[in-house]
Formats: C-alpha cells, structure tokens, sequence
C-alpha cells in the first residue's frame, strides 16, 4: 500500500494518496485563488502534471481548468466576434457552419482534440462539396484560434486536421456571340430598359451586381464611374447600401455609350438609378436572379450565373493583354494574388508561341 505523502508548503502544491479512491491526489492553488485538484493512477503521473502545472504558471501560459463546452464557446465566439462585425450575409453562414459542429458540442473545450474534429470533419454530409466542408472546418479553425487568443485552451486543436482538398472550380464565360446576343435582344426590347442598363454596366465594367445597383447620378462621370458602395440584405431583409466587398472604392473608365445609358435613367426619391419597378425601392442582386434566368432563356443563351459576366469581363482585357495589376485594380479586388488564382489560366502560354528558348538564347549570346 503506497504511504501517504507529506503535503508541501503553501503556494507550492501538493501530492498524497487517497486510500477511498486508490488514487494520488495532485492539488495546487492557480493564480485566481482557485483550488486545483487532479487525480492519477501513479505518484508519477502526478508529479509530471504538478510540474507542468506549475511551470505554466511561472512562464504566465497557465490555462484555468472549466467545463466550458466546445458548444457553448460557438454560441458565445459568434454573438462576441461575428454578429457585432459581421454583415448579415455572413453571419447566417457563420452560423450554419457551427452548426455542424453539434455532434461535438457538449465536449468540455478543453478537452477537445485532433482525433475529434478529424472524426467530425471526416463524417460531415455526403451531400456537401469539398470545398464546403473546408469552409466550415476553416470556421471552426478561426473560432478556436480565438479560444487560444483569449485564453481558453492553451493551442488549437485543428493543427494536425487534415482539410478536404480545395475544387478549383471552373471559371465561366460568355463568347463574344453571346454577349451580343444578351445585349441585342435587351437593347431592343423597351420593356428591357433598366435590365439593358444592368447588364451593359455590366459586362463594361466587370462590377458586381450589387455595385451596380447602388449607383446614383453623382457616381457617374464623364468617361468613368465611381464604385463607392453595393446593395445587400439587412437583418431585417430589407435592401440596404454599405462598404464594398473589401471596402475598395475605385473608379473604373468606360465607353462614352455607357455614361450615356446611365444618364438616361430617371433616379427614384433616393436618387438611386436602379429600383423596383413596383415600389421603387432599392434592389440587391438576389432581385434580378429570376429576371436574367428568363433573359438567357428568351434569346435563347444557355443559363450561366450572372458572375460569369464578371468573368467575361476579365477574361476579355487579359486575353487582349491588358496587365494582371490592371485587371485586379477594376475588379477591385484587394490583392493582385486573388486575381491571379481565379484567373491564372489565361496567362500560361505555350513555349513555342512565345519563343521563349530562342529569347533565352539571345541572353546568352555574348
């Protein structure tokens, strides 16, 4: 029967058997003035804990034991960091993507491990894509590393996760024939007038939708058009105007045709120069899906979504050599990386084409 350890002074911990429970007892007063105590099957195991515990202390990383739940550190990360800073768009996604995590969700935080969330990352629906499971798992990455930040867990679990392999999707395009197709049968139809206006900003500019949308009188300007803001839901659904994607405001050079369509169209009291046709209120993009579905369908274009013509847009300038930084400065895109990845297939060429062996040997000529 082991004999019973002599308790150490104050402030220093303590070890002892505990003959009920058959187990050594390691107890400890934290930096809060809260008792720790934890049990073993060996004085050992004891001993390494109340040196780690200890050490943790000194070097100010100690991490106070709770049964705070994985769940209820989701339910507070989001209504702290997310909700207050967030749009409303993303944060419902935010929150269908904790969502998943509920499997998991009574598991102390604490606790929580690698093996866990591989399980959990490993069993999320057939029905998702790749690239979706990684979203969520990246979500729940971010949340933990902000359990870390503010002291909650001492690391994140979610290093050593192995994440879905990310799609590349393919980037979607109109050809020139059916871009014309798309104008031709809106310029011509005058019931078209707004969805014209829509669609020429469009594919001139390679705006967003909802950028578009938002545009007044005093953001069109003689060969440019300012991009200052975008339309988007509210919390309440209504159709609200703020920040652009990344908050870059940009001004963009178009045709002289352009300025001339948007100058035509009368602005409702808001002095917004798209609306409903009903109630005159703001649009966001989600207003205009049903009319371009029956717009593609009439003259007679298979359906793409309408960020292909942002896509087509870009797609047209690089091919005809405008520069990458050029390109991305009109998408308004924060970084030039991010257009690269979308768009780096077009700028691979073939060796031969570009004579690069024979440019390399007029260096070497000496």
């Amino acid at each position: 029967m082991p004999k019973k350890q002599q308790k150490r002074s104050n402030g220093d911990g303590s070890i002892y058997y505990e003959k009920s429970r058959d187990r050594w007892v390691c107890a400890i007063i934290d930096p809060s003035g809260k008792r720790v105590v934890k049990r073993f099957k060996t004085e050992q195991e004891a001993k390494d804990y109340l040196t780690v515990i200890k050490s943790s202390i000194i070097t100010n990383s100690y991490i106070q034991p709770t049964e705070y739940t994985f769940g209820q550190w989701l339910i507070d990360y989001l209504k702290l960091y997310i909700i207050p800073n967030r749009e409303p768009s993303t944060i419902r996604t935010y929150s269908i993507y904790c969502s998943y995590a509920d499997p998991i969700s009574e598991i102390t935080l604490q606790k929580l491990n690698t093996n866990v969330l591989q399980s959990l990352i490993n069993n999320f629906p057939d029905k998702l894509s790749d690239n979706t499971k990684r979203d969520i798992a990246k979500t729940l990455q971010r949340a933990l590393n902000k359990a870390v930040e503010t002291r909650l867990i001492p690391f994140n679990p979610m290093i050593g996760v192995i994440l879905p392999k990310k799609q590349v999707k393919e980037t979607e395009t109109f050809t020139n024939e059916e871009t014309k197709k798309i104008l031709t049968y809106l310029k011509n139809d005058k019931q078209q007038k707004r969805n014209y206006a829509i669609f020429s900003v469009a594919f001139a500019t390679g705006m967003r939708i909802g950028e578009i949308l938002a545009l007044q009188p005093n953001d069109i300007h003689d060969d440019y058009i300012s991009v200052t803001k975008t339309t988007k839901k509210a919390g309440n659904y209504d159709v609200i105007t703020g920040d652009t994607k990344g908050k870059n405001t940009r001004n963009i050079t178009v045709p002289a045709e352009i300025i001339s369509i948007l100058r035509s169209l009368t602005p409702n009291k808001n002095n917004f120069l798209f609306y409903g046709e009903r109630d005159k209120q703001l649009m966001c993009e989600g207003d205009i899906q049903y009319p371009w579905k029956c717009i593609l369908r009439d003259c007679g274009v298979t359906h793409k979504k309408i960020h292909a013509i942002r896509h087509t847009h870009a797609t047209h300038l690089l091919e005809n050599g405008i520069s990458i930084t050029q390109v991305s400065n009109r998408l308004g895109h924060s970084k030039v990386s991010t257009t690269l990845n979308v768009y780096s297939h077009i700028l691979k060429d073939d060796n031969k084409e570009n004579n690069i062996v024979s440019k390399v040997n007029e260096m070497l000529i000496v």
